[in-house]
């Protein structure tokens, strides 16, 4: 099926179709590597099986289509071209050679709380906010690597769950992954557009420890192990080399009780969402700084998928400062 499906699209459009590099696991799409055919430059084309969508799914291309095509940011995947062809639709973005975030913590296992940093600080999802878009499929798998070097950018891909909702709406529709799902979508009620920040702070945890905050064996223990925790599973290696606003960022990212409507954003007075943006990238900007410039005192020797890995264990006790995270899980999606 793979092999006639390749064999009938060895061109579409201006490119040409080179390799499958990956499949949704409902099987509405299919990625492959492509290059133009004439300056030979490297892409990757999405092929959405449109006869496969339902309505729901249907509003949800048009919202990526509509978003990717207006806008250009460095943390959100390039869209080049896109055109239909028999019962499919042909998206081109760029190629990301770094693969995907699930695939670098695999090779890596948990990585320094710099590189987490790092990686956060790209994750801010203000630019979605402003064009009132919630991603709602936040993931490792759907979070692209731009190379390999140590100026890798990341990039959030895969709209393919995403709607548009404006301030004051809410949505009710139950889609993502699970793993990555903020608690009010996993229980069937509605929501807005603070359920990626949730996600994020999955990842991020996600990113800390090598494996995600919560589990179960359906989605209904799941909810149950979320309600129900009361200490996040973090390594007891790595927390007294953890900074204490990075493990308190993630508490209060994935804090099943904080309310998810209200302006008191992760249980902390905030301004209101409007207003976190102008703070949100100078905060971090300063956070990682403030990092960078502090000595490392001691080294915890980790071997996990790596020789080695280093942790610094912070001394000074930095003055806590707001956690103005506004960023910020497609394999579910209610039909």
């Amino acid at each position: 099926m793979e092999q006639n499906k390749l064999s009938k699209y060895k061109t579409v459009g201006d490119y040409a179709l080179k390799s499958k590099i990956g499949e949704s696991s409902n099987s509405l799409s299919t990625v492959w590597k492509a290059e133009h055919l004439s300056s030979g430059d490297v892409v990757a084309v999405k092929q959405v099986y449109v006869e496969k969508l339902n309505k729901h799914l249907k509003s949800c291309l048009d919202c990526e289509l509509n978003f990717l095509s207006s806008v250009n940011h460095p943390n959100i995947i390039r869209l080049f071209d896109a055109f239909p062809a028999e019962n499919c639709i042909f998206l081109v973005v760029e190629f990301c050679a770094g693969g995907n975030l699930s695939s670098y913590i695999r090779l890596h296992g948990r990585v320094p709380e710099q590189t987490a940093r790092k990686f956060l600080q790209q994750l801010g999802l203000e630019i979605l906010n402003s064009h009132h878009i919630i991603h709602r499929d936040l993931k490792p798998e759907n979070i692209l690597l731009s190379g390999l070097d140590d100026d890798v950018m990341l990039k959030i891909a895969d709209f393919g769950l995403s709607c548009t909702l404006y301030p004051g709406n809410y949505a009710e529709k139950v889609c993502g992954s699970p793993l990555y799902m903020a608690p009010e979508v996993l229980q069937f009620q509605r929501y807005d557009e603070k359920v990626d920040m949730w996600s994020v702070g999955a990842i991020l945890f996600e990113l800390l420890n090598g494996y995600p905050p919560f589990s179960g064996r359906n989605n209904v223990q799941l909810v149950r192990n979320i309600n129900s925790c009361k200490h996040l599973p973090f390594s007891q290696l790595i927390v007294p080399a953890l900074h204490p606003d990075c493990v308190d960022m993630c508490l209060k990212l994935l804090s099943a009780n904080t309310e998810p409507h209200s302006h008191t954003v992760l249980g902390m007075s905030l301004p209101p969402m409007s207003k976190q943006l102008y703070f949100l990238k100078d905060w971090l900007t300063k956070f990682l700084l403030k990092s960078q410039s502090l000595i490392c005192r001691t080294q915890i020797q980790i071997g996990l998928k790596m020789s080695a890995m280093s942790w610094v264990a912070w001394k000074v006790t930095v003055k806590s400062l707001p956690l103005l995270i506004l960023v910020g899980g497609g394999d579910v999606v209610e039909q």
